[in-house]
């Protein structure tokens, strides 16, 4: 297990789940790495993603990364990162916005860069 995200409506509710989830792991002899704990925060980066109370949204950080890719770069990107079923599942959402850049993941597509993949990067 690498990650534990655990949220609650309210502070004394968290505090019961947090209270549970630390007795479950030092039932199972497990531990929590006190650099990497952050407990109490109204919203999180977690996987990618921005985590609060009432949203989830892709990070800022993930954002830029989109923003400063030049469409020539997109080959590569997706070519080199070597997960590009999770390019495709992450693309999956936006379907309907992104159709001509997801479909450019295809390993069986030529990639062609056109205007319709300026527009939906855009």
């Amino acid at each position: 297990m690498d990650d534990i995200c655990c949220f609650s409506k309210d502070w004394d509710s968290h505090i019961e789940q947090l209270k549970l989830t630390l007795s479950m792991l030092q039932d199972a002899w497990l531990s929590c790495s006190q650099r990497k704990t952050e407990i109490g925060f109204p919203e999180i980066e977690y996987l990618g993603y921005r985590v609060s109370g009432d949203s989830i949204r892709i990070s800022n950080k993930q954002i830029e990364v989109i923003k400063k890719l030049l469409p020539q770069e997109c080959q590569s990107t997706a070519e080199n990162t070597g997960d590009d079923e999770l390019l495709e599942e992450t693309c999956s959402p936006f379907s309907k916005n992104t159709f001509n850049m997801c479909k450019l993941l295809r390993k069986d597509v030529l990639f062609e860069w056109t205007a319709e993949c300026d527009a939906e990067l855009e």
